[in-house]
């Protein structure tokens, strides 16, 4: 099976239909050793729509904090970190975690 030591997705998932999230989340687990680091920032409110970002229309789709909290540790992981940063235009939400 394969196997990594750790995963880090920054200002991705929330590009993906926020349905998917428990899901991939899922699927993140299943790449990693019990006590392996992941690293992902996922969105700080409950939002989905698209604007324009730099002259591209861009989607994002993404629930607010308790809920990603929630889909973290229902996916295997165990929460060492979980705060909302606020630096620059958007806030987003880092979550530090572990694979039970």
């Amino acid at each position: 099976q394969f196997r990594v030591a750790g995963i880090v997705s920054m200002y991705a998932l929330f590009h993906t239909p926020r349905e998917h999230h428990g899901e991939t989340l899922r699927k993140f687990a299943s790449f990693l050793p019990s006590g392996a680091p992941l690293l992902i920032t996922m969105g700080s409110s409950e939002w989905e729509g698209t604007e324009d970002f730099h002259g591209t229309e861009m989607s994002w789709s993404h629930y607010g904090p308790e809920r990603n909290t929630e889909l973290v540790g229902t996916a295997g992981f165990e929460i060492v970190l979980n705060e909302i940063d606020r630096n620059g235009e958007e806030a987003h939400q880092i979550v530090i975690a572990t694979k039970i």
